[in-house]
This record gives C-alpha cells, structure tokens and sequence, in this order.
C-alpha cells in the first residue's frame, strides 16, 4: 500500500486549522478571564465618601392639646465629602450598622435616612439620620412620669456606641461614620440661639406670616417624605383649615419636631390657610 502524498495545499489547509484552533483556545481563554473578572466580589469603596463633621440633636414630639414637647429621638447629622470625580446618590434604603464600643462589633441600627442624599462631585453635603428614642421615665410605684435631661437620655441611647457604618450594597460603597457629638439646649443659649418661638400665619406682621407659612412648607415636605398623614377626619386632610389656627411651638435651633399625625394636621392646616391667603 503507497503511502499519501500531501500536497502543497493540504499542507496549507492543515497548517490554517492549527492556527484556528489555537485562535480558538486563545479566545476561549480570554473569555473565561473576563467572565472570572466581571463576576467577581466587588470590594467595598470607602474612601469615595469621607465625614468630615458630626452632630446631633433632640427630636421633639409635640402635643397639640397640652402644649407639651417630649423629646422622642435624636437627629444625627453628618456633613460628608465626595472625594470622587462623579455624584454620588446615598439611596435612602442604605444598610445602617452601629459599631459596640466594647467588643468593635457591627450590630444593625434601626435608624434611617430621611430620604435619598445627593453629594455633588468634588462637594459637601449633610446626611440626616433620625433614630427613635423615648426620654421618658415611669415611676409605677408613684404612677408619675419624668423625662430625662438630654445628654442623659443620649448617653443612654448612644452611649455604648463608637461609630456606625452604612453600606451601599448597589454601588459597594461604604460610609464610615463616627458617634455624633450632642447640641443641648445649654449649648444654644450660650450661643443666643436659645428661643422657642410659637409662630401662626393668622397673627403677627407680615414677617412673622411669611416665616410661618416658610416653616409649614418645610414640614409638610418632611411629612410627605415620611408618609406621615394627618388623620382623616381632620381639615388639613380635605384641605382646609380651623377658623382658629392650632399653635405649634417652634423649639429652639438646633432642634427637629418629630413628624407625626398631629404634628403634620398643624403644618398642613397651616399651609392651606397660607396657599389661600395670598
């Protein structure tokens, strides 16, 4: 039996499907390898958003009946840079951790954001964290009840805390975030800004209406951002407001009314008086 002769072009076909079958085996490869590096774990960037100041403050719940203001958390403020060439969006559902002073442990933080935060690219913006917390102290014996001074009351809430933690899980970024520094209502009388104010749109000069109807429109935005709703039996909640306007005390700076029922069917009974009034 003779043996085949290859010719010139078997030759070139043999030698064109080695290199297709290398060619194949090389894209196969890089293939792979952007597959390995697009599915990767992404790690956590937190050098894009540095805090660069803390502070915080009592929020108040006030009753519109007995005109008292009981403090039913704290607001903490944190002014934070973005250190990127883009902006950046902190999404209001960030993941909040607070980190146990004694052991350095993350545990969940049931604070939240009071809504979504845009940082400018290269710019500061504030973060506004809002965590319940009742200042109140019940005597059963004597069927009393106190209410605990400030810094008491936030030690008691924060004071076994170093830090907190929020991670964006969308876009792996991370926020380290230290413990807040308190503003009491000493802190604001040394610096004259201790005065509680009970502004209505329907008395004082046209200064006094026009920085109450500021104010109604300013809470009522918080409200609606918080999905707090008056009760629906009540003017606000059809539109329409009281011949007499209900007070709502203005605390002193530095301080936030919390946003509930009540405090949202003032706000928005003064917004519709001041809508229609013009």
């Amino acid at each position: 039996m003779g043996l085949l002769k290859v010719t010139d072009w078997q030759k070139i076909f043999l030698r064109a499907g080695g290199v297709a079958a290398g060619v194949t085996v090389a894209l196969a490869g890089i293939g792979l390898s952007i597959f390995w590096y697009s599915t990767r774990p992404k790690s956590w960037d937190s050098k894009a958003i540095s805090c660069v100041s803390a502070n915080a403050g009592a929020v108040y719940e006030y009753n519109t009946e007995t005109r008292a203001m009981k403090v039913s958390g704290f607001s903490l403020r944190f002014a934070v840079a973005n250190n990127t060439g883009r902006d950046y969006t902190v999404p209001q559902n960030v993941k909040l951790f607070k980190r146990q002073a004694a052991t350095e442990a993350l545990e969940e933080f049931n604070g939240k954001l009071e809504h979504a935060f845009l940082i400018p690219a290269h710019e500061r913006a504030q973060l506004t964290l809002q965590t319940a917390y009742s200042c109140r102290v019940s005597d059963l014996d004597r069927g009393k009840e106190s209410e605990r001074d400030e810094p008491t009351c936030f030690h008691d809430a924060l004071g076994d805390v170093s830090g907190f933690v929020a991670l964006d899980e969308d876009n792996k970024v991370r926020l380290d975030l230290p413990t807040p520094t308190l503003v009491t209502s000493k802190d604001d009388k040394a610096n004259g800004k201790n005065k509680a104010e009970s502004l209505k749109p329907d008395r004082g000069d046209v200064f006094d209406r026009a920085a109450a109807c500021k104010q109604a429109d300013d809470f009522v935005a918080l409200c609606k951002r918080q999905s707090v709703r008056p009760p629906p039996d009540s003017f606000a909640a059809h539109g329409g407001y009281a011949d007499n306007l209900p007070e709502w005390t203005n605390p002193p700076s530095g301080y936030k009314l919390d946003a509930t029922p009540a405090s949202c069917e003032v706000a928005m009974e003064w917004q519709n008086f001041c809508r229609r009034a013009k």
